[in-house]
């Protein structure tokens, strides 16, 4: 009786061990340009019928994003000009029509955090996806986060 004891004793220090050992699986990414900051959340494919049939070939590329306002005076956000996604061979725009469009948009101010999904309808052997985020809509400067570590 007392050894069992000794050996489940023993089993369980070494799993919550290997759990206190075990690398983080956050895998988020903020990046900022000292005024905005994005915060890459979640990468997933979207279901065929989720926003509306696609042509053979495309699936929905759902990206979970945050915004957050760093800076000292309210921002406009549009994600439709502000965001976009490219792969080795194409450039994607915002699905203004998928479900929570728009959640993103609007003034953001000092210190405010808001959190969307941005949906593109994308090859589904597209390679090399880049989400494009550009803090000033026809300025310079633009922030870029590599999608493919992130693909389900």
């Amino acid at each position: 009786m007392m050894t069992r004891m000794i050996k489940r004793t023993i089993v369980l220090l070494m799993v919550a061990l290997l759990v206190a050992c075990a690398e983080p699986t956050d895998t988020t990414e903020t990046q900022t340009d000292g005024e905005l900051s994005v915060t890459l959340l979640d990468v997933r494919i979207g279901e065929e019928t989720l926003f509306g049939e696609l042509p053979e070939g495309e699936i929905w590329l759902l990206v979970d994003v945050a915004i957050e306002n760093v800076g000292s005076v309210s921002r406009t956000i549009n994600a439709l000009l502000m965001f976009r996604l490219e792969d080795d061979e194409n450039v994607y725009d915002l699905d203004i029509f998928a479900d929570g469009a728009g959640a993103l948009d609007g003034t953001l101010n000092a210190g405010a955090r808001k959190e969307g999904t941005l949906t593109f309808a994308v090859q589904a052997a597209g390679e090399g996806y880049q989400l494009i985020f550009t803090p000033r809509v026809n300025q310079p400067g633009r922030l870029t986060f590599d999608l493919d570590s992130y693909m389900p």
